[in-house]
């Protein structure tokens, strides 16, 4: 009986042949890359763009043991594991986590100082902050419980 690995799974296993440093996995986004891989191959049978992109993941697999020492390969190494995650946010709404309440604090921040500066309060930034905050929490909690966070 012989068993396959799955992409994920073969890719993980090419970077621990590696021995990459902690700071070296963290630049490359290896974690991330992984969790990005699983989610392709599980929407792969049902969308065909991540059908199409499969092979995209075979080249990082193959590239990654030539990141470490030339810099043009971690430019494309990157460029590919950009391609891949623009899909899913694109396509399938899958985010990192992190990315909602990132986004709404900056709108608040926004709005806290337009309305700083129309009613001369500094209050207003702190209202603008906190209700990003928490705008961005609960959108982040919802998309986690539709599986939409990496």
């Amino acid at each position: 009986m012989t068993f396959s690995r799955t992409r994920s799974e073969t890719f993980g296993k090419a970077a621990e042949g590696l021995s990459l440093t902690e700071k070296e996995k963290k630049k490359l986004n290896i974690d991330l890359i992984i969790k990005i891989i699983d989610r392709m191959e599980a929407l792969s049978a049902e969308c065909e763009d991540c059908r199409q992109l499969l092979p995209v993941i075979e080249q990082l697999t193959i590239e990654l043991s030539l990141v470490t020492s030339d810099k043009d390969r971690r430019k494309s190494f990157k460029k590919g594991a950009r391609k891949l995650e623009e899909h899913l946010v694109n396509k399938h709404k899958i985010v990192r986590k992190g990315h909602y309440p990132g986004v709404f604090m900056a709108i608040g921040v926004a709005l806290g100082v337009s309305f700083m500066t129309a009613l001369d309060s500094p209050a207003f930034l702190a209202v603008g902050i906190a209700i990003g905050v928490a705008l961005g929490g609960g959108a982040e909690k919802k998309a986690e419980k539709e599986g939409r966070i990496l």
